[in-house]
């Protein structure tokens, strides 16, 4: 039995125990900027666990957490049989419906009923004891059993993906499912992909953008449950899709990648389409039965492949041929990644106890170790790089469409959807390029030169800066929102509601100036780094040096105009008492003398600004 899917942990024990051999000082590389961090509860196979302690588990879980005792039969589940559940888990009218397991459709089929949610769509579909007011279907089968099936179909576990980086099947995106829906309803039978069976609303209720098909990610890993701890999957568990403003915890069998942190901010809500589905209500009512198809894909180009089955618009049929040759480079990416990490596990089997091997294949083998481990995460960072641009585009082409709706929106509407949509996913496409540059120096086989080093100081200016224009971009939109609201108002009806709102564009504004000074500053400093990098620093060291401390003065008038709007906003509420408390000539006292000291702040801050104002004008 070989120490399948743990190279990661692996490679950290093994590194760990070579370090105390004193065997690995010339061949322990330099420091990453992320180290990785050790995962023993990916050490699912009990013939090579150690007595480690189990750490605290990053898996979000919610619902129902009961234990189930008990492996499932792997043989049983080739032959399409799932395994029984827990005994006593539940009531009989309640009992779990088998998952059915075809291995020649590579088909996972999970018996389901529809609901209807009181809430916009956050998961596809959940146990019974989830989240199902935000859920399209809900079932009754446990966590243990569908993971195992999964399994059955031939997808590696997460900890595959995460062999060379904690967290890495966040950026490589796994082993890929497509969901869909399959029941039968007025003599037809329908089968429609999860994406399909919902819409973005934009906040019109007869009009609404069809999400693209993307695809589903495999990332049930098992946890601590139970006394003592025992590594398994909970009983209610979830097909999560995404939402921006979730916050109820959960787990996540599969995710979507909407449901990426890099991606929630940009995606919008989503609801039933009710063009997909017509009949929701009657579905509902007559607990119309219904199968969860999880598919297994052999890789992006499949996936895109199928997704032109369901698309009718030739705009959309065209866009989604034009990413085929992105869809085949993730593929043979992917491929590339997998031999790595099997590489990693069969080294880690060949190694065995690094004390009994000679201290030449020691360091051969630690060497090794960590070369693919390095090369590993630099083409994780290139799969998601093109799993950005792929989602790029589709956003890009979501706010074409959207703008072409102009004329059927809300005015408002479409300015707040345009806002969110506008520029794709552009920030984190850059971020993410970024990303491989510093991998790719991570990468390198000798240690970094002083050049090189001072790049890849410059690389991660250059990711701040992206991340501050980001942050700018939404607070002029928040500022922009602001504004439309106090066009909405009438002095005369809205007084003091209109002050709330002046307050709020006063402090937006502050932080947009503060925001464009810290980008100023820190493009400086990215500046800095390649010049010396090039050997020019010197010849350019006062330009630069004096931009740099105008940035830093513009960031701190920035900051005390900040602090100027939240004194307005306490003399506003000192006013208030001043004026509710009339009758009470104790409070009145203290309120009167609270005002007075608010105002000699601000008399005294306001002197301050003015100061530096002029400092800061004065300046080249």
């Amino acid at each position: 039995m070989t120490r399948s899917y743990q190279a990661a942990a692996w490679i950290s024990l093994w590194m760990a125990e070579l370090a105390l051999l004193g065997c690995v000082a010339h061949t322990q590389p330099s420091p990453p900027s992320e180290p990785p961090v050790v995962r023993v509860d990916h050490l699912e196979n009990p013939q090579f666990s150690r007595s480690q302690p189990l750490p605290d588990s990053e898996v979000e879980v919610g619902g129902d957490l009961e234990e189930l005792d008990g492996e499932p039969n792997l043989e049983a589940l080739s032959a399409g049989q799932a395994p029984p559940a827990a005994e006593g888990a539940r009531d009989e009218e309640e009992a779990p419906s088998p998952v059915q397991i075809d291995k020649e459709a590579g088909e996972v089929l999970v018996p389901c009923h529809f609901v209807n949610p009181t809430r916009r769509i956050e998961v596809f579909a959940c146990h019974l004891s989830g989240p199902t007011h935000e859920t399209v279907v809900a079932f009754s089968s446990r966590g243990e059993e569908l993971y195992h099936a999964i399994l059955a179909l031939g997808l590696n576990p997460p900890s595959f993906w995460n062999a060379t980086r904690e967290r890495e099947l966040r950026w490589n995106l796994g082993d890929r499912v497509l969901i869909s829906l399959r029941w039968e309803w007025k003599g037809k039978t329908r089968e429609v992909p999860a994406e399909k069976l919902l819409r973005d609303p934009l906040r019109d209720p007869d009009l609404g953008f069809s999400p693209f098909i993307r695809g589903f990610t495999f990332s049930g890993e098992k946890i601590p449950l139970g006394e003592p701890p025992q590594l398994q999957i909970p009983g209610a568990v979830e097909i999560t899709i995404g939402d921006p403003t979730r916050q109820s915890l959960s787990f996540k069998l599969l995710f979507h990648p909407n449901d990426l942190e890099e991606l929630t901010p940009w995606m919008g809500p989503l609801d039933i389409d009710p063009k997909a589905l017509p009949d929701l209500e009657a579905l509902v009512s007559e607990k119309v039965p219904a199968t969860l198809v999880i598919r297994r894909l052999a890789g992006e180009a499949e996936l895109l492949s199928m997704a032109r089955r369901f698309e009718k618009e030739p705009e959309r049929l065209e866009l989604l041929s034009s990413l085929a040759p992105l869809a085949e480079e993730i593929d043979a990416r992917k491929s590339s990644y997998a031999a790595m990490v099997k590489e990693m596990q069969a080294l880690l089997e060949k190694g065995g106890d690094p004390a009994k091997l000679a201290p030449e294949e020691r360091d051969r083998i630690a060497g090794r170790l960590v070369k693919l481990q390095k090369e590993g995460h630099l083409e994780a960072a290139r799969l998601r790089h093109l799993y950005f641009k792929v989602f790029d585009a589709q956003e890009k082409f979501k706010a074409e469409a959207i703008r072409q709706l102009g004329k059927e929106l809300e005015p408002e509407v479409l300015q707040a959807t345009q806002n969110r949509y506008a520029h794709g996913l552009a920030y984190e496409t850059r971020l993410a390029a970024i990303d491989v540059e510093l991998s790719r120096l991570e990468a390198a086989p000798q240690p970094l030169s002083e050049k090189d080093e001072l790049l890849r100081q410059a690389l991660h200016f250059d990711q701040d800066v992206l991340l501050y224009e980001r942050d700018l971009f939404w607070n002029r939109n928040e500022l922009e929102s602001v504004r439309q609201r106090m066009k909405e108002l009438a002095p005369a009806d809205h007084g003091y509601t209109l002050k709330l709102f002046q307050e709020e564009e006063g402090r937006v504004q502050a932080e947009i100036r503060q925001i464009q000074w810290k980008i100023e500053e820190v493009r400086t400093r990215a500046e800095e780094n390649r010049l010396r990098a090039s050997g020019e620093w010197l010849a350019r060291r006062d330009q630069v040096v004096a931009r740099r401390k105008k940035a830093l003065l513009g960031i701190e008038l920035g900051e005390l105009e900040s602090k100027r709007v939240e004194l307005l906003a306490d003399l506003r509420w000192k006013e208030n008492d001043l004026e509710k408390d009339q009758d009470n000539p104790e409070k009145l006292a203290q309120h009167r003398a609270s005002l007075k000291e608010l105002k000699e702040q601000k008399k005294a801050l306001e002197e301050q600004m003015r100061g530096k104002k002029a400092e800061f004008d004065g300046m080249k």
